[in-house]
């Protein structure tokens, strides 16, 4: 069972510890860790760090977005892009856990890098001219691009 990281006030904050996990088709083990334990870490082997900046919403969004400053006085940590949202990394998310599902047969022939990207130009080249996507009207993301720009359906 993972450790347990405890906060100043008795609460318990996050799992520590090992996990399995399918990673490429493969069951892994993974040992998850805070950032907290990393920086003691580093502190505990001599490093000297001088600070630490914790990514905060601007004050544009402070002041425009209804609730904000509730997250930003209160002991919640929100995820925030640039943007001001959780959703900018969504769409690069989804296409890597789609090439890693969809590539994982092939690794154990994998015996150079030449192989590894061999295999992931040509899955890219598969992803954006062949691979048929539900939400994209049922097109290639290719196809759509040529949909949207050019008002067509491809045949």
């Amino acid at each position: 069972m993972p450790d347990k990281v405890i906060d100043c006030t008795g609460r318990s904050c996050f799992s520590q510890g090992r996990r399995v996990s399918n990673f490429l088709g493969e069951q892994v083990v993974k040992y998850h860790k805070t950032l907290t334990t990393y920086v003691n870490g580093l502190i505990r082997q001599g490093f000297g760090i001088t600070g630490l900046v914790e990514p905060e919403p601007g004050e544009k969004l402070l002041r425009t977005v209804a609730g904000m400053n509730d997250v930003k006085n209160s002991s919640l940590r929100q995820s925030m892009s640039r943007k001001g949202n959780c959703w900018d990394n969504a769409p690069q998310e989804s296409f890597f856990g789609h090439m890693k599902d969809e590539l994982a047969e092939k690794i154990p022939n994998w015996t150079c890098f030449a192989d590894v990207q061999r295999s992931i130009d040509d899955w890219m080249d598969y992803y954006n001219n062949d691979r048929y996507q539900w939400d994209l009207a049922k097109l290639s993301p290719n196809e759509y691009y040529q949909y949207l720009t050019t008002g067509s359906y491809p045949c």
